[in-house]
């Protein structure tokens, strides 16, 4: 039985489901029903260190600091990694980690046969979309350092697209030879026929990478033109580049008042509620390393209209997913297009569940990790 350790800062329920996290929560799953052991090491929000043993599959959650400290979290996260894997007895087979924030990049080189990065978007290129602090500036040469270490010592590298593959090659100055292409999967939740209303749904943190401004620009067309159209934000809302919070600009606006409901973080439970009763689901990220609300959106059946960005036209446009460019007027157009025919409406749901079903499943993704674990002789 192959030992696989997956090292990862949150992982549900105890956390969001952020990306990073689904993707570890179904690759768990996955690699459980593989055959293999798999222990989880997240962080406890608590304070204080936990186990939950569900048969092979073990998720540790360990607090980054054992007392009082003034070590920063990005430094006390890879430091308390490290004190973990070393009260391990047996080494495991197999330690995959994200890049993001370099938190694997302490790990004793004897706690693993094959180390695995799957590569994520990076702290730099999160940065390019925001307005960051004095404190987040100092430690952005750090932490880029951190990933950079994380992802040179690993003898296994993955990425979810073959652009972003490229991109990560470039930035950590690996060769790109080294980078395999493993795509994400999703299970398929149960199919449920599209209420007809036309509901806009945006899954994902309200912030300028991931197009906030643009989409409610759009929102404000489309309601010019529909009045009857709603649109849902559903995420942690944050600040656009000037620093004024998404909860704000949409309160000073009238027309956004009206046809716009930002709920915050939601669970999964309410997130799969609000999927079934969308219209359509917009993914408006303006940079992705894969974008599993992608295929979130698709698994769902419902109509998905992206950005045309480079990881969205790799995973969807030869399938044809509605692509647009990433501005306020092709956005509300194609959406008024869509709420105003309920037949291409299902047609787009249609197309984007079987290309989950086939290309997206968590079986294929775990095939194809085991099958990059594999590689290493």
């Amino acid at each position: 039985m192959t030992a696989v350790c997956l090292i990862t800062q949150e992982f549900p329920p105890d956390t969001a489901w952020g990306g990073i996290a689904t993707y570890a929560a179904h690759l768990a799953d996955g690699l459980v029903r593989a055959g293999c052991s798999v222990t989880v090491i997240s962080r406890s929000m608590s304070g204080a260190e936990s186990r939950e043993d569900r048969g092979d599959l073990l998720v540790w959650r360990i607090p980054n600091t054992v007392r009082p400290s003034a070590l920063p979290n990005f430094l006390a996260r890879p430091l308390a990694v490290r004190r973990a894997l070393r009260t391990i007895e047996r080494p495991f087979d197999v330690i995959e980690y994200p890049s993001w924030t370099g938190e694997a990049a302490f790990i004793p080189r004897s706690a693993a046969r094959i180390l695995a990065v799957r590569l994520v978007t990076t702290v730099r290129t999160a940065q390019r979309y925001s307005k960051t602090t004095l404190k987040q500036r100092a430690a952005a040469p750090i932490l880029h350092r951190l990933e950079s270490v994380a992802v040179r010592r690993a003898n296994v590298r993955m990425s979810g697209t073959d652009d972003h593959a490229r991109s990560s090659a470039a930035e950590f100055g690996v060769p790109r030879e080294s980078i395999a292409v493993v795509p994400l999967g999703i299970p398929l939740p149960r199919e449920r026929p599209p209420s007809g209303e036309p509901v806009v749904l945006i899954v994902g943190r309200l912030e300028p990478r991931k197009g906030t401004e643009i989409a409610l620009r759009a929102a404000s067309l489309v309601a010019a033109a529909m009045p009857e159209a709603r649109f849902v934000f559903a995420g942690q809302v944050g600040r656009d580049l000037r620093g004024v919070s998404y909860r704000d600009l949409v309160a000073r606006d009238s027309t956004l008042t009206a046809c716009v409901t930002l709920l915050g973080r939601v669970d999964a439970a309410s997130l799969a509620r609000l999927r079934e009763e969308s219209g359509v689901i917009v993914v408006p990220s303006l940079a992705e390393s894969f974008g599993l609300t992608y295929l979130e959106a698709m698994a769902a059946g419902r109509a998905l209209v992206a950005f045309d960005i480079p990881a969205a036209r790799e995973l969807l446009a030869s399938a044809g997913i509605p692509l647009v460019p990433p501005t306020a007027e092709a956005l509300a157009g194609e959406l008024l297009d869509l709420l105003s025919d309920t037949a291409r409406c299902r047609r787009v749901g249609e197309i984007g569940r079987a290309l989950v079903r086939e290309r997206y499943s968590v079986e294929r993704m775990v095939a194809d990790t085991l099958s990059a674990y594999g590689a290493v002789t």
